[in-house]
């Protein structure tokens, strides 16, 4: 019996060990296979093309990129570029949390944002945008989010190095 939890003990940590391999592989490639982004005018030049491959709303989708010395720099350049939700109350015209999107008073927005640095590039922009298309928002449910995570990143990752959308 021993020898059986042995195998299925090996089995699994070669299968984590590929998984994760291929995973960190990839996103190095979307990353550094891609080209710079250098400004906000590249940003939105980007986030157009991939909008129209993904079919993705272009009315409520807003591009923020953040040189050096502004505030939001160092949070987002940790993550290279990242999609999420977000609300514009049209009479304030101020952001609002996602939550509070009525549809009317409130209406949602699509971000797509990237710091000047090195995750300032279009296979970042590919893969954030297709989370956004695809996988938001997200569940509240931390185990639903954990989980699904284990398949939407790998989409993600492929969809921006080849195109290909699962």
């Amino acid at each position: 019996m021993s020898e059986v939890i042995d195998t299925v003990a090996k089995c699994v940590g070669y299968g984590f060990a590929g998984y994760f391999s291929l995973l960190t592989i990839g996103s190095l490639v979307q990353t550094f296979g891609s080209k710079k982004i250098r400004s906000s005018k590249d940003l939105e030049r980007v986030a157009k093309d991939v909008a129209e491959e993904l079919d993705l709303d272009t009315h409520n989708l807003v591009t923020l990129f953040y040189e050096k010395g502004h505030p939001k720099h160092d949070e987002i350049r940790r993550s290279g570029s990242r999609s999420r939700l977000s609300g514009l109350d049209t009479r304030k015209r101020k952001l609002m949390p996602y939550g509070d999107v009525d549809g009317e008073r409130v209406v949602e927005l699509q971000v797509l944002e990237t710091a000047e640095g090195w995750g300032a590039r279009e296979g970042m922009v590919r893969h954030a945008a297709y989370h956004l298309k695809h996988h938001l928002p997200r569940s509240s449910n931390s185990l639903v989010r954990q989980l699904k995570w284990g398949y939407q990143e790998p989409a993600a990752v492929l969809y921006a190095i080849s195109g290909i959308k699962i």
